[in-house]
């Protein structure tokens, strides 16, 4: 990393890092320390810059005089992640890069992937220029501290970034990467697909509140070009609140098809989760479920209260809140049914529930006890993380523990 411009002060850092990092596995109660001693962090930001390195430090071993020309640029290798191809006009110069290739490689703590069990090949063609013919060479002539490399036929092919290769070439479906639409946009190069993705993008729920983006683009500079200052969680959490990442109710509905979601199967009820009723006089209101069968419909909510305020109130309260004609109207057009009861499932936040609540859980969904049960323990968790995440927010603020 030192090639690349990395300060010492930041190579001791990583070096620290690296040399006290161990793991544990507590077996029978007694447990050692296992200290890492190959591959990077993973989750780690930074792993894939250390790899990136490693990897660029080998590459830069090869001979830039060897390789294959195209047109008039001579390209020695490809290399994507850990999916690496090596190129030569000869199988003297490809058998010289590699061992160049594989001896950094072995100072960084990598391997190459070689032998019966590996994921290597290799493909060599011999041109007759008189014959104006080619045949491919099957004979063994690559090695590695793994084991044999093996040779492909003139059959054979290789998957290389999702695309079968072979003597050949790669197969018909590369033709068509070259022309493909992408929301109904001709993509043929890197510009007109980052267009496309970005009218898709605006076209997608989380990204129409981005649409305006381009038209201040010094608003979004700080995204590829975040201040020093700027600690790496703030920069992540500012990152999530830009994309629409942070966790919502919206996203936990998103992957049962969408906000407006019918499911099935909840004690033999349809279910429609938060649906958006707009009335004349009452404006937009958002019960949490409405529940159907063949001869009732029920709307219900959910509601945690203060230990002060009582359960039975808060239950009574809610249903009224929703217990309106022009609701009612609503899910009569929606559900086709105009035998419909309004309820609650009202709690305080120490998971004490109304007793009103209780019965509408066990006579209309058929809640068990057990369940009941649940419900309280997940309301007192609930609470306990709201609490934790207040105390640490508040204490930033105030300069203080919470009190």
């Amino acid at each position: 990393m030192r090639r690349l411009g990395c300060p010492d002060p930041f190579l001791s850092y990583i070096r620290d890092l690296y040399s006290r990092s161990s793991t544990m596995i507590e077996q029978n109660g007694e447990s050692t320390p296992i200290f890492t001693r190959r591959g990077v962090k993973q989750g780690d930001p930074l792993s894939p810059f250390m790899f990136d390195a490693v990897i660029d430090w080998a590459f830069s071993s090869l001979d830039d005089h060897v390789g294959f020309s195209f047109g008039h640029v001579r390209v020695n290798n490809l290399g994507y992640a850990d999916d690496v191809a090596l190129l030569s006009d000869t199988r003297a110069g490809l058998r010289s890069q590699l061992g160049k290739f594989e001896s950094h490689l072995a100072k960084g703590g990598l391997t190459i992937s070689a032998g019966t069990e590996g994921k290597s090949s290799s493909l060599s063609i011999v041109v007759d220029g008189k014959a104006k013919q080619w045949v491919v060479n099957q004979t063994l002539f690559l090695a590695t501290n793994k084991g044999i490399v093996p040779s492909l036929s003139a059959s054979g092919e290789y998957r290389y970034l999702g695309i079968m290769l072979g003597s050949g070439g790669a197969k018909k479906e590369l033709s068509g990467l070259s022309r493909k639409t992408l929301g109904r946009r001709l993509v043929t190069d890197k510009q007109s697909l980052a267009q496309a993705w970005a009218a898709c993008l605006y076209t997608k729920l989380d990204g129409r509140g981005l649409s305006e983006a381009r038209s201040c683009a010094e608003g979004s500079r700080w995204v590829s070009n975040p201040p020093r200052n700027q600690s790496g969680g703030n920069y992540i959490g500012a990152i999530k609140a830009r994309g629409g990442l942070l966790h919502s109710k919206v996203h936990s509905a998103r992957g049962d098809s969408g906000r407006d979601l019918l499911l099935s199967g909840l004690a033999g009820y349809k279910v429609l989760v938060e649906p958006r009723i707009v009335g004349h006089t009452l404006g937009v209101r958002k019960p949490d479920l409405v529940l159907w069968n063949e001869s009732r419909a029920y709307v219900a909510d959910v509601t945690v209260t203060s230990d002060q305020v009582g359960g039975v109130k808060a239950h009574r309260d809610k249903v009224a809140y929703y217990d309106q004609p022009e609701i009612q109207e609503w899910v009569e057009r929606f559900t086709g049914l105009s035998n419909i009861s309004f309820s609650t499932v009202a709690a305080n936040w120490r998971g004490v529930l109304s007793p009103l609540s209780a019965n509408f859980l066990k006579s209309v969904l058929k809640l068990s006890n057990w369940d009941i049960s649940l419900l309280g323990l997940r309301i007192c968790k609930e609470t306990y993380h709201i609490h934790r995440y207040f105390g640490r927010s508040t204490y930033s603020v105030r300069g203080r523990g919470p009190s």
